[in-house]
């Protein structure tokens, strides 16, 4: 290998590789309290939620979504679906979500 080959090869692998995250340094008094708290919750033997299991969590909270169907408009957002359809009626808590497109085959049956 050239002279000094290895170094450079570390040094770029040093600025590609995403930084552990105990090199994160918030930059907010919010964002280090809530950084505390989250060190201090894992150190606690606390297991974090997984990327799906967060966004369930926060459709159940923020639109009143429980069970099987948060976990189908989950799926339907972590594939980036256009839309999802169902036989739900438009009045029910899915069709809250604003970051999906809902279609209830409910109310295009009474159109035809």
């Amino acid at each position: 290998a050239p002279e000094g080959a290895i170094e450079q090869t570390l040094t770029y692998l040093k600025i590609l590789l995403p930084k552990s995250s105990t090199d994160f340094q918030p930059k907010t008094p919010l964002g280090q309290k809530l950084w505390e708290l989250r060190q201090r919750a894992i150190a606690e033997g606390m297991t974090l939620l997984s990327e799906t299991e967060l966004e369930q969590e926060l459709a159940d909270r923020r639109y009143g979504i429980a069970g099987m169907d948060t976990i189908h408009i989950v799926a339907a957002m972590a594939i980036d679906a256009d839309e999802f359809v169902t036989t739900e009626k438009s009045t029910k808590p899915m069709f809250r979500i604003i970051e999906l497109k809902m279609t209830s085959v409910v109310s295009l049956q009474k159109l035809e």
